[in-house]
């Protein structure tokens, strides 16, 4: 009996991997139960159009008219897909439908205020706005939400995503070094936002 029990000592000790490979599944830690674990799966090819988190009107932003190829419908499906459980109003914004507002009105009033930030973590969803800072009152704003699969160990981070009109699934890497902002095909800076974490078994890498 003391053998088994210092056997699984050893292996609860033992640690786990925060990087994966293209087909491997990581180990993910609740920060709120250590002695807990879950198992986080990266997605490198495009959901099935049968898949109801993706291509059904439970997802607000297909209902909405904003079918994929759509990166908010895509980032909905698949934050839906890791977490297991439908998501929690507000990430549907409903009265804010742009996905400009979903790290700001997020980080203020929601389910998941507490789950926001600007550390990089599994199954998070990264926002960006062509306003930095994110200010609603700045004029017009285009923006873009992309699905955190794997964090590399300078912080890059890289990302599923899915966007109009024409590219409805693809893997991009942004950099830590440029703070997560880049330059988009029509030529203007989306300005990182920040992190809308899983609420139930996120793991953030520091």
């Amino acid at each position: 009996m003391k053998k088994i029990a210092w056997m699984i000592a050893v292996i609860v000790m033992l640690p786990f991997t925060v990087n994966a490979t293209s087909e491997e599944n990581v180990m993910q830690k609740d920060i709120n139960s250590l002695d807990r674990y879950y198992t986080f799966t990266m997605r490198i090819s495009a959901p099935s159009e049968s898949d109801y988190r993706y291509y059904s009107t439970r997802n607000p932003y297909y209902k909405w008219n904003m079918p994929m190829p759509n990166c908010t419908t895509y980032a909905y499906g698949r934050f839906w897909e890791v977490y297991g459980d439908e998501p929690q109003y507000p990430l549907t914004l409903a009265k804010h439908p742009s996905v400009i507002y979903w790290y700001a009105k997020n980080d203020a009033n929601s389910a998941y205020r507490n789950h926001v930030g600007l550390q990089p973590g599994l199954g998070a969803i990264a926002v960006w706005s062509t306003i930095p800072n994110d200010n609603p009152n700045a004029g017009a704003s285009e923006g873009n939400v992309a699905i955190v699969e794997r964090v590399e160990s300078n912080g890059d981070i890289y990302t599923s995503n899915s966007g109009y009109p024409n590219s409805n699934f693809y893997m991009q890497t942004y950099s830590r070094a440029n703070n997560y902002n880049y330059v988009g095909s029509n030529g203007k800076t989306y300005y990182f936002q920040g992190f809308v974490y899983q609420p139930r078994n996120h793991f953030i890498i520091s």
